[in-house]
């Protein structure tokens, strides 16, 4: 039986000579590639920055971090969601609140959002499940929280648009993962865009995961 492939790609010969330029420059990790790229996203996406992290677990826990929730905060979630993403939360210092999906979106409605707020959300990392748009100002309203107050696990949905924007423009942080299985793989990286220059500027705080622009 022949092996079972981990992730099927398409490296186009753009692509090669990217990656060639990048070792020939001896720039393996940061550099100026990272820089335009980061550049390039945040325009493409419609964010004010973008600011590449080792991964998306990463991402999301410097999210959830830059907003300055008081210790313990309760963050709401999707159930069907990488278990990574609840560890970031965790990290974080806060609690995770799972939220129950919709059986047709598998992703959580205004109405499962709603029941899982009675006690109280202080944040909310919306998943936008297998390339599908979370509406994220219904979910915001459901939970009684601000769009300010709204992380994105979009590590399947660069591209993705909602209402005619693409996702990365709406919410406090947009996390996007390029790992080999997701429909961008340029390795193991992730990037998230923002709309707040102090947020981004306290970024480093948190460690050497985060990468300052300016």
């Amino acid at each position: 039986m022949p092996p079972i492939p981990f992730a099927r790609t398409v490296i186009t010969e753009s692509a090669r000579d990217a990656a060639a330029r990048v070792m020939e420059s001896g720039w393996v990790t940061t550099g100026p590639e990272v820089t335009a790229f980061e550049t390039e996203l945040a325009a493409w996406v419609g964010a004010t920055y973008a600011v590449g992290v080792s991964s998306c677990t990463a991402a999301i826990e410097i999210a959830v971090r830059a907003l300055r929730l008081p210790p313990n905060s309760r963050v709401l979630t999707s159930t069907i969601t990488f278990c990574g993403a609840i560890h970031a939360i965790v990290h974080a210092g806060h609690r995770p609140v799972l939220v129950d999906v919709d059986d047709a979106t598998l992703m959580p409605s205004p109405g499962t959002i709603a029941r899982a707020a009675r006690s109280g959300a202080d944040a909310f990392v919306a998943v936008h499940y297998a390339g599908h748009g979370t509406p994220l100002q219904e979910v915001a309203d459901a939970a009684g929280l601000p769009i300010s107050r709204v992380v994105e696990d979009a590590a399947h949905a660069i591209g993705t648009e909602i209402g005619g924007r693409r996702v990365g423009s709406f919410s406090a942080a947009t996390c996007f993962s390029f790992y080999a299985t997701k429909n961008l793989p340029i390795g193991a990286q992730a990037s998230h865009p923002w709309h707040d220059s102090g947020r981004v500027e306290a970024l480093p705080a948190w460690g050497q995961l985060a990468l300052q622009r300016g």
